[in-house]
């Protein structure tokens, strides 16, 4: 086996407008039925969702310290209030990792001409205390004809105080039995869908660290970090 790539990837949850009172819980996981769900100082964070009818794991929703969501419903929730002009792109789901042509296969989206899926395998691990939370899966992306091309071992630590929550992941992907090619295409890797009041078209804003502001300024441009930010419900947010 090969070991093709190594992605490390912070995103950070920042809640600018409000300061909750209180020393933080520390992390706690709960596992359920095809889902895990991750609360951090007490309140609800997030949850891993791995059913095996789910074209790929992913995590859903982000909240920020306070509460609010600063991802989108669809297409988890169908119907979701406020979002009946921005029920595109079905395969956004919250957070999630994937890339969108491996050897002509199709990781990204749902529905191609030549689909894969990514298939929760196991929870290897999950560690938390008073400071932070370590939640590790095994996962293998599976081709069109029923093999399995890469094994993704993801490990997220998970942090949070009063004002922020903090994801840093850390994904391999080794190659099972033969060598593959990561084809050019937009369509990857590591993807979060925001909250449509977060929108640019509805005031959010996209900066990133060469300066760049705006989609125009961003899409498609090298850098070290990107932030969207914006207002939710009378507080300032962003996602970095």
């Amino acid at each position: 086996m090969r070991r093709i790539i190594i992605v490390l990837c912070s995103t950070v949850l920042l809640l600018s407008a409000v300061s909750l009172a209180g020393a933080p819980e520390g992390v706690k996981f709960q596992r359920g039925e095809g889902r895990v769900d991750i609360a951090v100082g007490g309140r609800p964070f997030t949850t891993y969702y791995y059913s095996a009818d789910a074209p790929k794991p992913y995590f859903h929703p982000l909240r920020a310290a306070d509460g609010r969501i600063v991802t989108r419903a669809f297409p988890m929730e169908k119907e979701a209030v406020g979002e009946e002009k921005d029920r595109d792109h079905p395969h956004h789901r919250s957070c999630w990792f994937t890339f969108g042509d491996v050897d002509g296969v199709d990781y990204w989206s749902e529905g191609a001409k030549v689909q894969g899926r990514i298939v929760h395998r196991s929870i290897d691990k999950m560690k938390a205390d008073a400071k932070k939370g370590l939640f590790a899966v095994t996962m293998d992306w599976v081709d069109n004809t029923g093999r399995k091309v890469l094994v993704q071992k993801q490990e997220v630590v998970i942090q949070g105080d009063a004002q922020k929550r903090m994801m840093d992941f850390t994904i391999t992907l080794t190659a099972a039995d033969r060598d593959v090619t990561f084809r050019d295409t937009k369509e990857g890797m590591f993807g979060i869908r925001v909250a449509t009041p977060l929108k640019e078209r509805n005031g959010g804003i996209i900066t990133n660290s060469k300066g760049a502001v705006g989609m125009k300024g961003c899409w498609g441009k090298k850098a070290e970090w990107v932030d969207y930010a914006g207002d939710l419900k009378g507080s300032k947010v962003g996602i970095a």
